[in-house]
């Protein structure tokens, strides 16, 4: 179980950095990744109308990922509001 745990919180990890390759500085600033479960990433955004923008986009930014990840590392996203980090 630890072993997994470690491989997602490196998934995520990974995803955090390519992030901003994926999005534009807006998007950045208004949602990021949270959480990676089987392959769908939870993302956290500051309003309903960045879940809808998001959600028009949703096939071409994890097209992109994975692209960049080199791998398959996400088929599906969730989008939530939720507290971004700095």
């Amino acid at each position: 179980m630890r072993g997994m745990q470690n491989g997602l919180h490196a998934d995520l990890m990974l995803i955090s950095k390519i992030w901003p390759t994926v999005v534009d500085g807006p998007t950045a600033q208004n949602a990021q990744p949270a959480a990676i479960k089987q392959k769908t990433l939870t993302v956290h955004v500051t309003s309903p109308a960045w879940i809808q923008h998001l959600r028009f986009h949703q096939n071409d930014m994890i097209r992109q990922i994975n692209q960049a990840a080199g791998r398959d590392l996400v088929t599906d996203m969730r989008f939530k509001i939720g507290g971004l980090h700095s």
